[in-house]
């Protein structure tokens, strides 16, 4: 495990920070060896303290990967809480500790209220290496070494105009278009080139307002870059015809999907005319089959926080959506193997009261939407969410 990109997400190259992960050796304070500490971000720290809870408790779908078995039916003092082992030479403290508990996302909140210590054995260390390694390979993050599928296209370069953002979303921006072509200026020049406006939404209506002083044919490339407490005016914007929506912070994913969505003339189906939110066609992309996965929330929850969290949680070229039902369709672009490991995260995020289906599957030598599922997923209705503030403390 090591975390090569400083002031990212271990895992999957997210600049959100929701808590570390730290490796020594030895159990005596006084003693111990600290090894490693990794950065996480909010679903990651969930998804890796889910998984170490599960493996200890033996209980639960997300624990069932590559578990070490157990040689007795109770813990001695001392020894390994996955195997029950005693160790046999280094025994090894793993700890998670939150940034900030008060800060930590819905509805993913049970999971990262509290540090967490775990005491392992040199083989289940192995064991979480493996699990830590396979979850950052599924999701495509920089511990990988590219950040996109090799297919994806830049056939056009873009002047990008930020306009608003954090000057960390702003470097996050620069450092991802600029290898493939694209500018981020200040303005849009000379009219000569392809314009993308990145607007980041206020609390009194800003991003709305600068979209409306748009011409139609600049709206579909103006993207809106949102936190929860400025939804409203995103949804003003999307409405007065933005044409995407990431979440602050913006990861290196995010932009890359964004672009690839721009440069996907038939990836929209329609829109929802009280949100904006598109809907997106069922389609193979990037060589990849598309599985269509559709969160249900609760009654009564706002189908927003589902869409915002899963904005964070999947990578950039992944699509989400909303029906008229309050359903979240999201189109996961993986192997057929990877999409049961997939839906098991997201059922970690959510946890049991929202429902995860795979309702259907597009083969990458399927070149049309699959009969019914368009009509099917028209968008609905969503009103506020909560996905959490822009954390204060970030690692340098």
């Amino acid at each position: 495990m090591r975390n090569d990109w400083d002031g990212y997400c271990a895992i999957c190259a997210s600049r959100d920070y929701c808590g570390d992960l730290y490796l020594e050796q030895g159990l005596d304070q006084s003693e111990s060896a600290s090894l490693e500490s990794l950065r996480l971000c909010t679903p990651c720290f969930a998804i890796v303290r889910e998984a170490l809870d599960q493996a200890v408790t033996r209980s639960g779908e997300s624990a069932r990967v590559h578990l070490p078995d157990r040689t007795r039916e109770w813990r001695r003092e001392g020894g390994c809480d996955v195997c029950y082992g005693e160790p046999e030479g280094s025994v090894f403290a793993l700890h998670l500790l939150p940034d900030d508990a008060g800060a930590v996302l819905a509805p993913i909140r049970r999971l990262s209220e509290h540090g967490h210590h775990y005491t392992l054995c040199s083989s289940c260390v192995q064991w979480f290496r493996e699990v830590v390694d396979q979850e950052s390979a599924t999701r495509w993050g920089n511990r990988r070494a590219g950040d996109e599928p090799a297919t994806v296209s830049h056939d056009v370069n873009y002047r990008i105009v930020p306009v608003g953002l954090d000057p960390r979303d702003v470097a996050t921006l620069r450092e991802t278009v600029e290898p493939f072509g694209h500018l981020v200026v200040d303005g849009p020049g000379d009219g000569h080139t392809v314009v993308v406006y990145l607007v980041a939404a206020g609390l009194s209506g800003e991003a709305a307002e600068f979209v409306g002083g748009l011409q139609a044919v600049d709206r579909v490339r103006t993207v809106i870059v949102t936190e929860a407490a400025q939804l409203r005016d995103a949804v003003w914007a999307l409405r007065a015809g933005a044409g995407d929506l990431l979440v602050a912070p913006v990861s290196r994913q995010q932009v890359l999907g964004m672009l690839d969505r721009l440069n996907d003339q038939f990836a929209v189906s329609g829109r929802d005319e009280r949100t904006g939110l598109p809907a997106y066609y069922v389609r193979p992309r990037f060589g990849l089959p598309c599985h269509l996965v559709v969160v249900q929330p609760p009654p009564n929850v706002d189908p927003m926080d589902a869409v915002l969290l899963l904005r964070r949680f999947l990578r950039g070229y992944d699509r989400i959506g909303v029906t008229s039902a309050g359903d979240v369709p999201v189109n996961i672009y993986c192997g057929d193997e990877h999409i049961e490991g997939v839906t098991r995260r997201i059922r970690t995020l959510f946890g049991p009261a929202y429902r995860i289906e795979v309702r259907d599957h597009a083969a990458p030598n399927e070149h049309e939407p699959i009969p019914g599922v368009i009509d099917a997923l028209k968008p609905g209705v969503s009103a506020s969410a909560f996905f959490g503030k822009r954390l204060g403390k970030r690692a340098s």
